[in-house]
């Protein structure tokens, strides 16, 4: 497997014995639909334009002036077809947008909902098949009246596989209203908190942890049988190691350790940390939530030299 999914491990949660509208405003902005594709000619009219389908859509119903306001990008992909996540895995290429808003006007960060670990012979990717919502945030400036139209648009491009890739560009549009829309719910798993999932991450000098059940100290509860299971970001400087360490089962708790490897010459200029998804499966293979870690490295070293382990929960 190549480092840039090494990381990618999975962990069966072992426990003595135990088996992881668009409506009103919405109608502003024009759903990008393909033409319908039939007979001979289909493969021919195959676009990464005609395969995903793309529009800008309100996550909630008003807006107020310097207060955050959820957005999406709405991505309706072919069957049989995918996108990928930030970080594609063996192949592939991330989601690219460009905002184009009014001045004054700030976006905010994007959030990807859990992504399919998707497997073919050969290599394992991480992305999206069907439909798939970025959200993020739109912030009016707070010193002057919102404006009765606020125009919206994103400049997107995308790499969508099957069999072959092939790349897609589109720009997409909408118009918002101050108040009276209607909040489109995406369908997606979002990331929370580890504390939420009953889980605890830590890094140490070289490796990261991810610690279930009572050595957690967590309110939450990972259901017995379950599988955790890390997915890395693109994390320059810094890979996962090829090998996972067995579950390390103590009682009722539960241990993955993904060992670490740090470059900072390959850091390309970016701060070294350790990042990426915690995603929980339950037994029936039904998601059952995830969480963001991330952990600086290069920390002030201990008397003994060894780096202090730093903990997220």
């Amino acid at each position: 497997m190549s480092t840039a999914l090494v990381g990618l491990v999975s962990l069966a949660m072992s426990f003595a014995g135990e088996g992881p509208a668009r409506a009103s405003t919405l109608a502003a902005a024009t759903l990008q639909s393909p033409p319908p594709i039939s007979g001979r000619a289909a493969a021919a009219e195959v676009t990464g334009e005609t395969l995903v389908q793309t529009d800008i859509v309100p996550l909630a119903a008003a807006m107020e002036p310097g207060k955050p306001f959820p957005i999406g990008v709405r991505y309706k992909v072919a069957p049989k077809w995918h996108l990928y996540w930030r970080n594609p895995g063996e192949s592939g290429a991330p989601l690219g947008i460009e905002w184009v808003v009014p001045e004054g006007f700030k976006v905010g960060q994007l959030e990807y909902p859990r992504p399919l670990i998707i497997e073919h012979p050969g290599e394992v990717t991480i992305g999206y098949e069907s439909e798939l919502v970025l959200r993020t945030t739109l912030t009016p400036p707070a010193d002057r009246p919102l404006p009765d139209l606020i125009s919206v648009e994103a400049k997107l491009d995308w790499l969508v596989c099957s069999n072959k890739c092939l790349m897609g560009r589109r720009t997409s549009k909408v118009t918002l209203t101050k108040s009276g829309m209607t909040p489109f719910a995406p369908s997606g798993e979002y990331p929370t908190t580890l504390e939420k999932l009953g889980l605890v991450a830590m890094v140490n000098d070289d490796s990261l942890i991810i610690r279930a059940g009572a050595l957690s100290s967590s309110p939450g509860s990972v259901s017995r049988g379950s599988s955790i299971r890390f997915v890395p970001d693109l994390t320059p400087g810094v890979t996962y190691g090829a090998t996972v360490p067995p579950a390390v089962v103590v009682g009722d708790a539960t241990e993955l350790t993904i060992p670490l490897t740090v470059k900072p010459q390959n850091a390309l200029g970016e701060p070294l940390r350790a990042a990426g998804l915690v995603i929980i499966t339950l037994p029936d293979g039904k998601p059952a939530g995830c969480a963001e870690i991330a952990f600086p490295l290069g920390l002030p070293q201990t008397p003994s030299g060894a780096t202090p382990a730093k903990e997220q929960r």
